[in-house]
């Protein structure tokens, strides 16, 4: 057995980046969702680079993937396993996460993996694990236990024994994030009401659309703002914004000014509301593959999306309950909706300990047009594993 390898009970474990346990990795993805009508696959090519040597969080933080197979060899199960230095500074202990987490239905496939994750985990310091979450906002958090639909870009999809499967392993549940899809029924003037409000209030108030021809500095400048403004919230850790530039510049093609609004008063930045088109519309039948077929709906569909997603809302402190995010909502609307068909909005990534968010968008739609899915985080102490 070698030193990246962990048996038991006839299943091997085996962790690395070589060329073969990164195929597999994508072939376990493929083994649980071949027939799925629902599940995005991703381009085989992303994943792998996303998770090879070159990947700049392994200047900050430990990162490692894992491969769970049967006696013959076959991949039945995967994660990714990562400890961040600084986690016991936003967390109650030195915390290990796990993502990209992928298995049968077998209880022993998910034990055996995530003993392996724990065990090296151990070996870094971590007294707790936390799952499936990574310490980069760019990866999916949590399994989805509301009913499956086709998930929307970077959010979590999986077979609904999922949650139970990781109930059975030992692990509990810690946080729930909520997606709330909002159907646009209306034009809704009370929340522009308020952001005339704010605006007559705040003296210096600027807004403006995402300066796409500078998006890197933009998204170094939304970057270090979020670092300011989430540092209180239960899921933080500090992002890298040359580690989220590397994904952004993805999108610089298909990325528009009016997606994103950022208010500014004297200058200095209030607050920031940034949406994106879900493009797993587009991905969703091409099925990971870009030939024979699947460019075409790469080239010609974007533009016709009609659905959106937050990727990120934040208000500075000092300027919280002062309407900004009256303000950045409306603009938005103004903004978007002259251009774009726009039907459905969901907001993303909403702890359910967040009810600020949660009323604030009940005021500003109205229950009656909110549909709220949900997902979730786990947790599990190390000793118990090791």
């Amino acid at each position: 057995m070698g030193p990246g390898e962990h048996n038991g009970n006839g299943l091997r474990v085996t962790t690395g980046t070589d060329a073969r346990n990164l195929r597999d990795f994508v072939k376990v993805w493929d083994v649980i969702y071949a027939d799925d009508p629902y599940a995005v696959r991703a381009f085989p090519k992303d994943v792998i680079r996303a998770l090879g040597r070159t990947d700049r969080y392994l200047s900050r933080g430990h990162r490692e993937v894992f491969i769970l197979r049967s006696a013959e060899g076959r991949p039945l199960a995967r994660a990714v396993a990562w400890f961040d230095p600084v986690s016991a500074h936003y967390f109650d202990a030195p915390t290990g996460f796990f993502s990209h987490f992928e298995c049968v239905e077998s209880v022993a496939a998910a034990k055996n993996l995530l003993a392996a994750v724990s065990s090296w985990l151990s070996g870094l310091g971590a007294q707790q694990v936390i799952g499936p979450m990574s310490p980069k906002l760019t990866d999916a958090r949590g399994v989805l236990v509301t009913d499956p639909e086709r998930p929307l870009y970077g959010t979590p999809y999986n077979l609904p024994y999922y949650p139970d499967l990781l109930a059975q392993v030992g692990l509990s549940p810690i946080q729930d994030l909520l997606r709330l899809t909002i159907s646009l029924a209306d034009d809704y003037p009370q929340v522009h009401q308020l952001a005339d409000q704010a605006k007559r209030r705040l003296a210096g108030l600027v807004v403006r659309e995402v300066r796409t021809a500078d998006l890197e500095n933009e998204v170094r400048t939304i970057v270090e703002f979020y670092n300011r403004t989430w540092v209180d919230n239960w899921d933080f850790l500090p992002q890298d914004p040359d580690e989220f530039w590397e994904v952004a510049r993805e999108f610089r093609r298909i990325y528009r000014p009016e997606y994103g609004v950022i208010a500014e008063v004297d200058g200095e930045i209030a607050g920031v509301l940034i949406t994106a088109p879900d493009v797993n519309q587009v991905l969703h039948p091409m099925r990971g593959r870009l030939w024979p077929l699947g460019w075409r709906h790469l080239v010609r569909k974007p533009r016709r999306i009609r659905e959106f997603q937050t990727i990120f809302m934040g208000i500075d402190q000092r300027f919280r309950f002062a309407g900004i995010e009256a303000v950045l909502i409306s603009e938005l609307w103004h903004r978007m909706m002259s251009k774009h068909d726009v039907r459905r909005v969901h907001a993303t990534w909403i702890l359910e300990s967040n009810t600020w968010m949660r009323r604030l968008a009940e005021r500003v739609a109205g229950p009656e047009n909110i549909v709220c899915r949900r997902s979730r985080i786990y947790r599990g102490d190390i000793a118990n594993w090791v």
